[in-house]
């Protein structure tokens, strides 16, 4: 008896924690694995920049540290912060208010072409992992863009659509320049 109590006990256990995070997550598990689909994915960036409008609001989160490169400092993070699972990564749930020339500066940098190139190949970093998700809306039409600057590697999620590629060196830089204010270790 003591045995079936404790084994429905760890039951419900599971069963709670599966569905409190169920209530923050965002969007699907990226499936995006293969180089061949990954770049074949590039094909459906200007599609899905497109719904990014004058009228789009921007909605700026923060991802937890890298999980790899920053361990100890994820694994507290991970414990202690309120966090919200976005297409499949970690981020802090609490949105950063965004200066509105940055807000600017960042659809424009979305905006125009040579902020982004094709998929190459995997990276040596520890795989993808995002700094920032920048999420674009305009009524029903949600475009969320998350940049990993360790890989220099982004993906582009809307509805059922996903596009993985990489960041031009100069869209990189940009990015970066306006976004490293908006980091914990800097406010």
């Amino acid at each position: 008896m003591k045995i079936l109590s404790i084994g429905l006990f760890l039951f419900l256990q599971v069963v709670c924690l599966s569905v409190e995070e169920e209530k923050n997550d965002v969007g699907f598990q990226p499936v995006l694995r293969k180089t061949e689909e990954i770049q074949e994915s590039y094909k459906k960036l200007n599609e899905l920049l497109k719904k990014v409008t004058a009228k789009s609001q921007l909605t700026l989160y923060v991802g937890l540290p890298h999980p790899m490169r920053a361990a100890s400092e994820y694994a507290v993070e991970k414990k202690t912060a309120k966090t919200t699972k976005r297409y499949g990564f970690l981020f802090n749930k609490e949105a950063k208010k965004i200066h509105k020339d940055d807000i600017v500066s960042l659809k424009k940098t979305v905006k125009h072409p040579q902020a982004f190139q094709k998929y190459t190949a995997a990276k040596g970093c520890g795989g993808f992992h995002p700094d920032f998700a920048l999420v674009y809306t305009d009524g029903k039409e949600t475009v969320e863009i998350h940049l990993c600057f360790g890989c220099g590697e982004m993906k582009i999620f809307h509805g059922k659509t996903e596009v993985y590629c990489e960041m031009s060196q100069r869209g990189k830089n940009t990015f970066k320049f306006l976004l490293d204010q908006y980091t914990k270790t800097n406010l």
